[in-house]
């Protein structure tokens, strides 16, 4: 009888100890599964500090980016980047009664980091756009943008609601840290960049030497700046080794693949310096400018074009 009942006790020891190791087993697979879903419940965007290069009379800067392309805006006086960790707001989540998207919990924040560019080290600041804000009911877009007027540099960003679509664009001040109307900057579109390609577009020449720049060197022209195209799949094509630009600037030209931007600050901007730096830059060594041609419309005469002021001549003999 005594045998029995240790055989009855070994056998309940047995199937507690098997019952328990699966219910461990099971809060483990929940565990994991929690921690999952509680990461996925968060989108972060964090862009690394640039390479950055302020150069020639501070009138240029380049800006490299080991990380990948995208997350970074451009202007006078800042390089700016975003710092992001925000929850994804699922359907599930919103509360359609009160029409809007969940509060925004104190451990989310969208902040602008910012590096000076007229400083030593090019030292960064960080402006925190939700407290800025006050009510927490907007998150913010990813995309970013730089904005330059009245001498200082401006991000506009979109906040939106999630669930019923309100949306609307503030702009960040990120000189001064403080959010403004967009409303008084008029059309965005028209910056100080915007459509200056038309004054080096006589004769084909700002369409001739943007095709060039794609060719020879895999990169993008641009009226103000150059960058490499965020698809292009040949970044290792990129070589600029045979240049002037090389030359001049090794430090610079060993970055090149990782190009985010090369550009003239918009307060220094000048079409004439631009298009002739460009075209002096990208030569190869020992030659002063690239072949660039404009072309008569109507005979299909070509003119080899070395500066801006000779394409200023050839456009008045050559009319619309």
């Amino acid at each position: 009888m005594k045998r029995v009942k240790k055989k009855v006790v070994g056998l309940l020891v047995l199937l507690v100890s098997i019952g328990s190791f699966y219910m461990w087993k099971q809060v483990q697979k929940h565990g994991k599964t929690s921690q999952q879903e509680t990461k996925q419940k968060y989108i972060d965007a964090k862009t690394k500090k640039p390479i950055i290069h302020v150069f020639d009379d501070n009138k240029f800067v380049f800006v490299a980016q080991k990380d990948g392309l995208g997350g970074i805006a451009f202007g006078q006086d800042y390089i700016s980047v975003l710092d992001v960790h925000q929850k994804q707001i699922n359907e599930s989540m919103i509360d359609r009664e009160k029409n809007g998207s969940p509060k925004i919990a104190k451990d989310e924040y969208f902040n602008i980091i910012s590096y000076d560019l007229n400083a030593a080290g090019f030292p960064s600041k960080k402006t925190e756009l939700y407290q800025l804000l006050g009510k927490k009911e907007y998150r913010g877009a990813y995309d970013i943008n730089q904005y330059y007027a009245d001498n200082k540099d401006y991000i506009p960003v979109t906040l939106y609601k999630v669930g019923n679509n309100a949306s609307k664009d503030i702009m960040v001040d990120i000189t001064n840290q403080k959010v403004e109307n967009i409303d008084k900057f008029g059309d965005l579109q028209k910056t100080n960049f915007s459509y200056r390609g038309l004054e080096l577009g006589k004769g084909g020449v700002f369409d001739s030497l943007r095709k060039l720049m794609e060719e020879k060197y895999h990169l993008n022209f641009a009226a103000g700046y150059i960058d490499t195209f965020i698809a292009n799949r040949d970044r290792e094509k990129i070589d600029i080794s045979n240049t002037n630009f090389a030359q001049d600037y090794p430090e610079m030209a060993k970055d090149i693949k990782d190009l985010a931007r090369l550009y003239m600050r918009p307060n220094q901007y000048s079409t004439k310096e631009w298009f002739d730096t460009v075209l002096h830059w990208f030569a190869p060594k020992g030659q002063d400018v690239l072949e660039i041609y404009a072309t008569d419309p109507k005979t299909g005469e070509k003119t080899q074009i070395k500066s801006y002021d000779e394409l200023q001549v050839w456009s008045a003999h050559h009319p619309d």
